[in-house]
């Protein structure tokens, strides 16, 4: 039996969770702090999962903090593992195979470059990320993925 795992996300503008085949959103901004926690409730439904994970940034300072101390709560409470996810590995994992880029917004003035290669859902980081500027060379890839993508 495939493990169940509550999946929680507070990183980008919107605030997810996820456990089996629930999944429940809201905005993300100001109110993720309270949102995760009723995201997580309502998509368990009183079931207990096998682990726990949660993206760790890059991304909203505030709402990576929130989703990692609710994760790490239910981890410890329930004495589950926690897995934790790049928000870049996130965004990869969902891409279609082959040379992906994971771009996203720091909301400073530059967007943080992290590059994978995907095969099954599954990244593999192939270089160091990097933080991108306006007028710095353009970064190729075969599939580029983040809010900061356009």
């Amino acid at each position: 039996m495939a493990p169940r795992i509550l999946a929680l996300d507070c990183a980008l503008a919107r605030t997810s969770a996820a456990f089996g085949d629930t999944s429940a959103e809201a905005p993300g901004g100001h109110g993720q702090a309270a949102a995760i926690a009723v995201l997580a409730v309502q998509v368990l439904a009183g079931a207990t999962p096998d682990a726990v994970a949660v993206t760790i940034g890059p991304g909203s300072f505030t709402g990576v903090r929130a989703a990692l101390a609710l994760a790490r709560g239910i981890a410890l409470g329930a004495g589950i593992p926690l897995v934790p996810v790049t928000t870049g590995e996130a965004l990869a994992a969902a891409a279609p195979d082959g040379d992906v880029l994971a771009a996203i917004d720091s909301r400073r003035g530059h967007v943080f470059l992290l590059h994978y290669a995907a095969t099954d859902g599954l990244p593999r980081e192939t270089a160091a990320p990097i933080a991108w500027r306006a007028g710095d060379p353009r970064p190729h890839a075969a599939h580029i993925v983040g809010d900061a993508a356009p």
